[in-house]
């Protein structure tokens, strides 16, 4: 994994799901954190990707609180990527390369996302690969990332 083809956005993605595993006392970053992290930023772009498909972020957010509130906690000790988390690096850098793409941007890593392990937040919702990409499209149109 290369994290200079990282976006400073999903750079600080990343970082702020350490801080929020450490925040929360858990020993291991989880895609939870993650994805906790990208819906926070109200400018970001995975808010208004979500908006766009008629889904609350705020009440995926909510649902994501109670689900980090269940992780085991710990007292001291550092915070390591789950091997869940890790895969969810690996499988953004693949859709940046398939989306023909220079860098992996928040949208890779929330699709990457869609494929981790616990899945029943993005059920629950109705967020599929198909609905995002299609407001992906229109708010992005063809352009890649290249900066």
């Amino acid at each position: 994994m290369n994290f200079e083809r990282f976006t400073q956005k999903s750079l600080q993605g990343v970082q702020g799901a350490q801080t929020l595993a450490q925040n929360y006392g858990n020993s291991e970053m989880k895609p939870l954190h993650l994805h906790k992290v990208l819906l926070e930023d109200p400018e970001g772009l995975i808010p208004k990707i979500l908006t766009y498909m008629n889904i609350s972020a705020d009440a995926v957010l909510t649902d994501l609180i109670s689900a980090l509130d269940r992780l085991p906690k710990q007292k001291g000790g550092s915070v390591y990527p789950s091997a869940d988390f890790q895969k969810v690096l690996q499988d953004a850098e693949k859709i940046a390369n398939d989306f023909k793409d220079d860098y992996v941007s928040v949208e890779h890593l929330y699709l990457a996302l869609m494929d981790a392990d616990d899945k029943s937040i993005f059920k629950k919702y109705g967020i599929d690969k198909d609905g995002f990409l299609k407001a992906l499209k229109k708010i992005r149109g063809n352009q890649h990332v290249t900066t």
